[in-house]
């Protein structure tokens, strides 16, 4: 798929797009799901850069939503 949204930098990730992953979101968002966790291009939304960041939790999520003014 060359044209997917996806702008997730973890190229690591086995269900990157730019690996050849093929199945949209679904698999992304299962194994975020499995492990509390928010996908990458959600936090992207309201912090552009990453490159700090290792916790992706749905908690860490939460704290910079309301971090936002």
């Amino acid at each position: 798929m060359s044209n997917h949204f996806c702008d997730c930098a973890d190229t690591e990730c086995k269900f990157n797009p730019k690996n050849g992953f093929t199945d949209n979101c679904d698999l992304c968002i299962k194994k975020n799901l499995k492990f509390k966790e928010i996908p990458a291009c959600f936090f992207k939304l309201i912090k552009k850069d990453l490159s700090d960041m290792d916790d992706f939790s749905i908690e860490t999520f939460a704290k910079l939503v309301l971090e936002i003014k």
